[in-house]
């Protein structure tokens, strides 16, 4: 039973109160009004009910969905009469004016139901209407249901309709289906199809095409034992599995038990989320029954948990891009996943036909023998042996597990439950060795782009430590060299590595840390361009008037000085072979960042800090004063 949770006022338990707010149930939203009563912390519906939605903004811009319910419910359970209406409309946006009101025509489809419940069960007439709507006018009836209910339990006669049959019917008082259900046809070709029902059990089906007729024999001989069920989605498959060689699913009878099911179905969903509902169309029937005793109980369960298992890792792995690449160059790879098909096609899609009727809940209702047989066309295989490689003749042999005990192939629950432990069971290992296989290949494949990136790494660094720039210093040539032998160094421990994960693991870190020396080395590799660019920048036109001609003088030394005589050579005295990764990453962003910061300070008021520079010689009090990072003392690794 659901029950809606609200916030309330705290009053008496019996005291009915009153909601009028927003509501969602299921899929519906919309605007309610209610009354209801709290009961142990529970809110129990009691009084009138109504629930729609409509949206008119919708309605012009494009189309509305609308709904309206209204009804009453007693201590939770729906009572008394009750109204549904759901719409999909759309508008052509032209407006009348009646009176002192615009009004708007719609054309869609609207489905209405009306009737009366009891306990949240359908009592007297209800009539289902489905209809076609033009101009805000019904322009024709779609279909139509009419049954007869005393509380809960479908009376007499029914009668359904569609735009071109009609099928009517009666029932026993106890709701069973009985005698003949006879489909007419509109446009008056006659009896289109006749069910033939004996107290519930549906002897046979006569099916008329123009001149010719054909009986189709379905539960012709009475049943040793029988249940009840209500004519629903299972009934029909039940139909099909007893008369394989018809196909009863797309008989016009057939289409309009599904139609009604299916509007009812909206119904009682909206119901049973707000209460106590037991609605649908309750027609009832009998089929023979094959009660599953504990052993099968049993044997049922674990193919409900081992179906969905060996059907999952089967289409996961044949739907795997690498696998799918990997099997092109790997005949190991693509035996596998051969075998795999096998197991699915053979094994697996039978099997799943079989968890279909498990959760449909009609196992019960077909001899199993019959049933099993159908999914294999005779009976299941056994183990896989024998497996072709290729599109010719070859095969290779298959060696499975043996973990589990097959036995003889029979159409019993108790093989098939094996057969499917057993499909499971090689389809896991399956799975392991071509996970493994895989991630071997992309772990090699992984090291061939690490190697690869590593090499162009180190071949950059030998090219910059090699090359000799007009104007760089002896400094700044021993940097480069002691740069190159540390990239040189931790590439002569990777190599010497045995452990595959840590020597992939160590090679990716590596990438990180070369990366960090290059682009240090960059930067060392700038500095007599950079010392060029700042001498320039930093050279003012003087005009002598002992000469009479202009002269070049430099300004702000002191500044210059303390970026080419302080900072520089500090940073490059740090720089030696156990240079580490930190510091190559913080020394190479700090001669970046100090020569912006001095190309920036030549047109700023600097009078201040040249003064404060005056005969400062550490390099981390200097940088602090141009506003820079000195980076941290070189740390060893």
């Amino acid at each position: 039973m659901a029950v809606l949770t609200l916030g309330t006022s705290p009053l008496g338990a019996q005291t009915l109160q009153e909601y009028s707010g927003p509501l969602e149930v299921g899929s519906y939203k919309g605007r309610a009004q209610y009354q209801y009563r709290v009961d142990s912390g529970d809110t129990i519906l009691d009084g009138a009910f109504r629930f729609s939605r409509s949206n008119l903004q919708s309605l012009l811009q494009e189309s509305d969905t609308s709904f309206s319910v209204s009804g009453a419910f007693s201590g939770n359970n729906p009572r008394g009469p009750w109204q549904f209406r759901f719409g999909t409309y759309r508008s052509d946006s032209i407006t009348d004016v009646v009176g002192l009101q615009y009004t708007l025509k719609v054309s869609g489809v609207q489905h209405e139901a009306s009737g009366t419940l009891v306990s949240g069960r359908p009592d007297g007439q209800w009539v289902h209407t489905v209809s076609r709507i033009t101009g805000s006018e019904v322009a024709r009836e779609l279909f139509r249901s009419s049954v007869s209910y005393r509380n809960g339990v479908p009376q007499q006669s029914f009668r359904l309709r569609d735009t071109t049959d009609i099928l009517v019917g009666r029932f026993l008082r106890n709701g069973l289906a009985h005698d003949t259900w006879t489909l007419y046809s509109d446009a008056g070709a006659g009896v289109g199809e006749e069910w033939v029902f004996d107290e519930g059990r549906l002897r046979y089906i006569d099916v008329s095409r123009g001149a010719s007729s054909e009986r189709i024999p379905v539960w012709s001989q009475s049943f040793a034992n029988s249940r009840a069920i209500d004519l629903d989605a299972r009934f029909l498959k039940l139909i099909q599995l007893n008369t394989p060689t018809t196909d009863i699913s797309s008989g016009k009878v057939n289409r309009l038990l599904t139609r009604n099911n299916h509007y009812y179905s909206r119904i009682d969903t909206i119901l049973s989320a707000l209460g106590n509902s037991d609605y649908r169309p309750g027609f009832r029937v009998r089929v023979p029954w094959f009660p599953l005793n504990p052993a099968d109980s049993t044997r049922v369960s674990r193919l409900r948990r081992d179906i969905p298992v060996a059907a999952r890792i089967a289409r996961e792995l044949l739907d795997n891009a690498g696998l799918k690449i990997l099997e092109r160059s790997n005949s190991e790879v693509g035996f596998l996943l051969e075998v795999t098909r096998m197991f699915k096609s053979d094994y697996i899609d039978p099997s799943e036909s079989l968890l279909e009727y498990i959760e449909m809940g009609i196992l019960e209702y077909v001899p199993r023998d019959q049933l099993i047989s159908g999914l294999w066309a005779g009976s299941p295989p056994g183990r896989i042996g024998e497996v072709p490689t290729d599109t010719t003749t070859e095969s290779q042999n298959y060696r499975d597990t043996d973990e589990v005990e097959l036995g003889t192939p029979s159409n019993t629950l108790e093989y098939l439950a094996n057969l499917v432990g057993y499909a499971r069971g090689n389809l896991e290992r399956i799975e392991e060795l071509l996970t493994a296989r895989l991630n071997a290949e992309r772990q090699e494949q992984e090291f061939a782009r690490t190697e690869e990136r590593l090499i162009v790494l180190i071949d950059d660094l030998e090219a910059l430590a090699d090359s000799l720039v007009p104007g760089s210093t002896v400094q700044e040539h021993q940097a480069l060299v002691a740069i190159r032998r540390s990239a040189e160094n931790r590439l002569r421990v990777y190599s010497s590595m045995d452990s595959a994960r840590e020597k992939l693991a160590y090679g990716t870190d590596l990438l990180g840390c070369l990366g960090a020396l290059d682009s240090l080395a960059k930067e060392i590799y700038r500095l007599p361009e950079r010392r060029q660019a700042i001498q320039e920048a930093y050279t003012d036109q003087v005009w002598n008037p002992f000469t009479a001609t202009l002269m070049e003088e430099s300004v702000k030394k002191r500044i210059t000085t303390a970026y080419t005589d302080v900072l520089i050579p500090e940073t490059l005295r740090r720089i030696d072979p156990e240079i580490s990764c930190e510091y190559a990453e913080a020394a190479g962003n700090f001669l970046k960042s100090a020569f912006s910061r001095i190309v920036k300070l030549r047109d700023e008021d600097t009078s201040r800090l040249e003064r404060r520079l005056r005969r400062e010689n550490d390099p981390a009090i200097v940088a602090e004063r141009l506003e820079l990072a000195f980076p941290e003392k070189n740390l060893q690794e």
